[in-house]
């Protein structure tokens, strides 16, 4: 063996690799193998040669770094990893650019530069505009709260493009889902509940939070509005298009009071009508062509109907029983908050008896969730419970 590993040299010195591999096989010279099996581009049986070493084997290194400059990733990390060098494998991951992977080993062996490298892997991707990779990857890294931020500029990059309010919609819901994915994480870590987390977050954790959920419900209660006025029940599309002015920093004004005008109108119920008609002449943003048309539009309609609502029910409020209009958001008489119904945009004059998401942790009317399987705003499953106020 000796000798054949002397000859082999002498070959491999002339650069006759295909010489010196004939006689480093015979001489079971694995370092010499790797040489020639390099330099002739083999780079399969190169990679079959981590089988043939011991584990701790020194060799390993090398013939990962020879691994690591052909790109072949994975073989080389397998080869650091039979060697012992973890950092050397993580290292080469980065160097090649192989993010994902440098983080699933980091993560896996507990190695404290794991927060760098997933922040590092982050901003490449954001810089080759990859955001929806970068989502997935702070989901899988576990960090709900970072993906869920990133979801937040993909969104507000679709309010840009103008896209559909439904795409806009899943975006801040999925959001919020991960938002939600972090606190039962965080309740469970802690022996906590929800609460407890919401309370210990930072002050920008809980406006992240809350813009999120504010942003889906804008877009859901647009929806389905939208949706109620299609399907013929005027009424309720004149419930949940009011609700809509509590998001006017989310949504286009002009859109807002329009539809809440259009619905009003096909219900009869001239009063609203003829408030949101009001509110639209006063805008500023509208040109004076268009501010004309809305005025000669209001004119029409309420020159030939008294502008007075006639189908508004009376409900008695749960806190003091005054009779409340169903439109209305919180009682005139104790200023209790009435939250909306996520099924109907209706206002839940008891909370307490409400049926509420064991995900998002919105309300709805049971009524109107018993023959549903799913939450209408975050699509989880339903579960029929009493609320826990």
């Amino acid at each position: 063996e000796n000798a054949y590993r002397e000859i082999g040299n002498h070959f491999a010195n002339l650069r006759s690799w295909e010489s010196a591999r004939e006689y480093y096989e015979k001489a079971h010279h694995i370092e010499g193998l790797m040489e020639t099996f390099y330099h002739l581009e083999k780079y399969d049986e190169l990679e079959n040669l981590i089988g043939r070493l011991p584990e701790k084997s020194p060799l390993l290194s090398r013939l990962g770094q020879m691994l690591a400059t052909v790109g072949m990733t994975e073989k080389a990390v397998e080869a650091f990893k039979k060697c012992g060098d973890v950092k050397s494998a993580v290292s080469t991951c980065v160097s090649l650019r192989q993010w994902g992977l440098a983080v699933e080993l980091a993560q896996k062996y507990k190695m404290p530069s794991v927060n760098a490298l997933l922040n590092k892997h982050a901003a490449h991707l954001l810089q080759e505009g990859k955001l929806p990779e970068a989502v997935e990857l702070q989901k899988k890294a576990g960090r709900y709260l970072d993906a869920s931020r990133l979801l937040m500029k993909l969104a507000e990059r679709e309010i840009e493009k103008k896209s559909a309010p439904l795409r806009i919609k899943q975006l801040f819901i999925l959001a919020g889902l991960l938002v939600e994915d972090h606190l039962q994480t965080q309740a469970s870590v802690t022996g906590g509940n929800r609460a407890t987390v919401l309370a210990q977050l930072s002050p920008e954790d809980s406006i992240l939070i809350e813009q999120i959920w504010h942003f889906a419900e804008a877009y859901h209660y647009l929806l389905l509005a939208q949706r109620q006025l299609r399907a013929g029940l005027m009424h309720s599309a004149v419930l949940s298009s009011l609700r809509l002015r509590d998001y006017e920093d989310v949504l286009n004004v002009e859109k807002i009071y329009s539809l809440i005008a259009l619905s009003s109108c096909a219900d009869r119920s001239f009063g609203t009508c003829s408030k949101a008609f009001i509110k639209l002449e006063a805008l500023s943003s509208l040109s004076e062509v268009r501010r004309q048309e809305y005025e000669e539009l209001a004119v029409n309609i309420l020159s030939r109907y008294e502008p007075k609502d006639t189908k508004m029910d009376q409900i008695p409020c749960f806190a003091c029983e005054t009779l409340v209009a169903d439109w209305q958001t919180s009682c005139p008489n104790c200023g209790s908050h009435f939250p909306a119904c996520i099924a109907s945009g209706q206002s839940i004059m008891n909370p307490q008896v409400a049926w509420q998401c064991n995900k998002c942790q919105h309300l709805a009317k049971r009524i109107e969730i018993a023959s549903r399987k799913s939450c209408p705003l975050c699509h989880s499953l339903v579960t029929l419970q009493r609320t826990e106020m």
